[in-house]
């Protein structure tokens, strides 16, 4: 054999070494190609033929749709005819279907149905489906898929079958603009393997009920109905973010949730993600009104518990069984937002107060544990029906009485001291003198004194040691190391105590992340409450021993944030690192002073180093 003979025989083995790769290579490159290129493979040999049918994988996104388009593929449904030849060129099984549905006239979802029936005989364990058209119905065949992993939607209609149990291999779902439809409500959805649950503008949310042991990540996005008591129940859980993004006044809500209560449910969050509007929204509502007269008796003395009394007395009107439901509520709130309103209609005529008050009282046969009582400035010749108010409580074991008084000051009567329930005390502006026989509150634990004279026979030791005050804190300590709080207006005074005693009770923070946010346009808030408390020397009781590093973005210089900042930087001795960017709105001397003042602020850290970037970078 001639040299130049060799020399073309080994050039055309090495040209055709393509042909010879084997197969789980062959396997391997194919899955890492898009789909129109793998098909175009079929052009390399005989051997990769139609090889690209063997691929598990099948990504038809947006990138696909948009290459149709530009061919001019969508003509006499171009895109339907495409995804039916892939499919049906397609003999095995499909483990990952990626589809994106792009918004064309679709006469119905007939096709795309097909395709999940084809997918619920293949065995799918990750599904990802976009649509851009209206919402699409789920068929009941994505139901039957029971090998799935990961599943994500998008602008769709979760509506189960009624004998659906759950996907008992899910690991991972990620829904975004989906409707859950009525079927899955009052039905337990087994997801034994779930670990994270994203839910992003979703609607009808409370009709979603999960039994989940192992969710470790849940994140909420824009979903205001969903049932935070019922998602959030889960010991598993560390990571949870609740954005709202807006504020939503008004909306109709299938639950009472603030901070306070969610995080009594949180035992072992260590990531919390929240935004300003969720701390700030406090609404309550119910969502169909034919189901009100339905509910279990135990979930309308839950919703009676949460409403103002006037509220609670107006829901009489909703039906028969609501009517006078009210009378049988344990905690009567008669603060000072209840006597603004009867202000506001002209009550105080002829001791209009007092016998509103008194009607209450009378209506009320149930025994009463807790009494919220501000008694305005009006003209009393005496408190005789504010003793006969005490005395009533007396005989009902009353377990909290609050009671603000702007009047002169009020002698306390003897009834109240025989209130031997009493676990939590809070009075103003009154005269404590105990009767001799006192002998102090056995069950007290919280106490709170505001302008009182203490009369000649009053003890206090007696009911003020340590082992009976046990409870001074708002909220137990929590587990959350990392916490981040988005749209914060610490202009609201609302915002600033609920930050503070998230704070204050978050021993293990190593972490937190500010994002600030604009004033809403025609939002307006009275700032001095805020200022004064964040000025006052005690409104973080406790020093932040594991905090180290803190990120502060649009941070603007007014007087509220600067003060937190100081606050903060106070209390953080294992501080080593705060990042801040200043407002995009701000100019050039407006971030030079911002800068000059923290600077200037006192540091209970040595180490602790400020990185100040600019907003344009």
């Amino acid at each position: 054999m001639t040299d130049n003979h060799k020399r073309r025989f080994l050039t055309c083995v090495e040209g055709d070494r393509i042909s010879n790769l084997p197969e789980h290579l062959i396997g391997s490159i194919l899955e890492r190609l898009a789909v129109q290129d793998a098909v175009r493979t079929s052009v390399l040999s005989k051997r990769w033929r139609y090889k690209w049918t063997t691929m598990t994988s099948l990504v038809l996104d947006e990138e696909f749709a948009k290459k149709i388009v530009k061919y001019g593929a969508f003509g006499l449904n171009g895109f339907i005819r495409i995804v039916n030849q892939v499919l049906i060129l397609h003999p095995r099984p499909i483990s990952k279907l990626t589809l994106y549905i792009p918004n064309m006239f679709l006469d119905s979802f007939q096709e795309v149905d097909q395709w999940m029936l084809f997918l619920s005989r293949n065995g799918v364990r990750e599904l990802v489906l976009i649509n851009a058209n209206w919402l699409y119905l789920l068929p009941s065949h994505v139901f039957s898929c029971s090998e799935l992993r990961n599943l994500k939607l998008a602008n769709c209609i979760f509506k189960s079958p009624l004998g659906f149990v759950g996907f008992p291999y899910l690991e991972d779902v990620f829904l975004r603009n989906v409707v859950f439809g009525t079927n899955f409500s009052g039905a337990m959805v087994n997801l034994p393997r779930l670990r994270k649950l994203t839910l992003h503008s979703c609607t009808h949310v409370y009709n979603l009920d999960i039994n989940a042991p192992n969710l470790q990540c849940l994140s909420l996005v824009t979903c205001p109905d969903a049932m935070l008591c019922r998602l959030a129940n889960n010991p598993s859980l560390t990571v949870v973010g609740i954005t709202l993004r807006r504020p939503l006044e008004n909306f109709l809500r299938v639950e009472y949730m603030n901070l306070a209560r969610l995080l009594s449910i949180l035992r072992n969050v260590q990531q919390f993600f929240i935004d300003g509007h969720f701390i700030k929204d406090r609404n309550l509502s119910c969502v169909e009104e034919d189901r009100i007269s339905n509910l279990p008796e135990h979930l309308i003395g839950s919703i009676l518990e949460r409403l103002t009394v006037q509220d609670a007395v107006r829901t009489s009107v909703l039906s028969k069984r609501w009517r006078y439901r009210w009378t049988t509520m344990t905690s009567l709130v008669l603060d000072e937002q209840f006597a603004k309103k009867i202000v506001k209609y002209v009550a105080f005529g002829l001791n209009g107060f007092i016998r509103i008050v008194n009607q209450i009282l009378i209506l009320h046969p149930r025994a009463i544990s807790k009494l919220s009582l501000y008694i305005p400035n009006i003209s009393l010749d005496s408190f005789q029906e504010v003793h006969q108010w005490m005395l009533f409580l007396s005989r009902s074991s009353v377990r909290e009485l609050v009671l603000f008084n702007a009047n002169s000051f009020y002698p306390l009567p003897s009834h109240v001291f025989s209130c031997s329930e009493l676990k939590k005390l809070k009075l103003e502006n009154c005269i404590f003198n105990t009767p001799l026989e006192f002998e102090g509150f056995p069950n007290l634990k919280d106490l709170f004194l505001k302008n009182i004279v203490f009369g000649p026979n009053c003890c206090v030791t007696k009911f003020l040691s340590a082992d009976k005050m046990s409870n001074w804190l708002l909220h137990a300590d929590n587990s959350i190391e990392f916490l981040w709080f988005k749209d914060i207006q610490l202009s609201d005074m609302d915002q600033v105590q609920s930050v503070l005693s998230l704070l204050q009770t978050s021993p293990n923070l190593v972490r937190l992340d500010i994002i600030y946010s604009p004033m809403p346009q025609g939002m307006h808030y009275n700032v001095e409450p805020a200022l004064n408390h964040l000025e006052s020397p005690n409104c973080l009781g406790r020093t932040l021993k594991q905090l180290e590093t803190m990120s502060i973005k649009s941070l603007t210089g007014s007087r509220t944030q600067m003060l937190f900042r100081k606050l903060l930087l106070a209390h953080s001795p294992s501080h080593d690192k705060l990042t801040i960017i200043v407002s995009k709105t701000s100019d050039a001397l407006q971030r030079l002073n911002i800068a000059k003042e923290i600077m200037q602020f006192p540091r209970a850290s040595r180490q602790a180093e400020i990185i100040y970037l600019d907003p344009r970078s």
